[in-house]
C-alpha cells in the first residue's frame, strides 16, 4: 500500500473519536469521512477511478461559499483549500486561495489531493499556479504515482501533459492497478522498460511493446 494511503488512513483512524475543529468544518468533515470511507470500501480499493457523486460535490461547493475568513482547519489539518480539492471546484478553490489558504496540506501539496481525487479542473488550476508536477510529498511520492496508484487516472494523463516524469515504479503500479489505459499512457511518456518490469507485466497479464505473451 503506498504510504500516502496509508497516512490517510491514519489520519482518519486516530481523528474518528474527535470533534472535527472549527465548528464551519464539521459537516465538510463528515462529507471526507463518508467519502474516504467508502473508496476504502470499494471492491479493488484505491486502484479503480475515484469518483464523487455530483450531488456532494454541490454540497460541499455550498458549504464552502459560506465560508469567508481565513485559517480554518478541521481535526485532521485539512483546510477548506483541501474539500475544494475533493469538489473539483476550481472557483470556490481559487476564491479560497485569494483568502489565503495555501496550496499544500496535511498529506502533501494540494495537488496530491487532486491526484488522490481525480479532480481534474483543480488539478490544471493547481499546475497553472505553478505548481511543481514533480515535487515530492512526505512518503516520498510524486502526484503522478498517487495519480496512478489511488484512482486518478484523468489527472494521471494531465500530468503528463504538463512535465510529469514518469518511471518504473510508477508503471509497476499501473501494472499492479491492472490499469492498462494508465500503462498505455507512462509507455508512451517514454518509460524505459526493465526486465523486471517486463517479467511483472507477464505475470499480471498485462500488455507492454515487445512483451512475449
Amino acid at each position: 500500500m503506498p504510504k500516502f494511503v496509508a497516512s490517510l488512513m491514519c489520519f482518519f483512524a486516530i481523528a474518528l473519536p474527535c470533534s472535527a475543529g472549527e465548528p464551519q468544518m464539521q459537516p465538510l468533515f463528515k462529507i471526507g469521512l463518508a467519502l474516504t470511507s467508502s473508496r476504502f470500501e470499494q471492491p479493488g480499493q484505491l486502484c479503480h477511478k475515484a469518483v464523487i457523486p455530483k450531488t456532494v460535490s454541490a454540497q460541499i461547493s455550498r458549504l464552502l461559499s459560506t465560508i469567508d475568513a481565513p485559517g480554518l482547519k478541521d481535526e485532521l489539518g485539512m483546510s477548506p483549500a483541501s474539500y475544494a480539492v475533493i469538489a473539483d471546484d476550481p472557483v470556490e478553490l481559487r476564491r479560497l486561495l485569494k483568502l489565503g489558504y495555501d496550496t499544500s496540506g496535511p498529506f502533501g501539496s494540494l495537488l496530491d489531493e487532486a491526484a488522490f481525487w481525480n479532480s481534474v479542473n483543480v488539478a490544471r488550476l493547481l499546475l497553472d499556479r505553478g505548481i511543481d508536477p514533480n515535487t515530492r510529498n512526505s512518503a516520498g511520492g510524486t502526484p503522478l504515482l498517487v495519480a496512478v496508484s489511488e484512482g486518478g487516472p484523468d489527472v494521471a494523463r494531465i500530468l503528463l501533459g504538463r512535465g510529469a516524469h514518469a518511471d518504473t515504479r510508477t508503471l509497476r503500479y499501473a501494472l499492479v492497478c491492472k490499469n492498462q489505459y494508465v500503462v498505455d499512457l507512462l509507455v508512451r511518456s517514454g518509460i524505459k522498460i526493465d526486465a523486471s518490469t517486463r517479467h511483472a507485466a507477464n505475470e499480471l497479464n498485462m500488455k507492454l511493446p515487445g512483451n512475449v505473451r
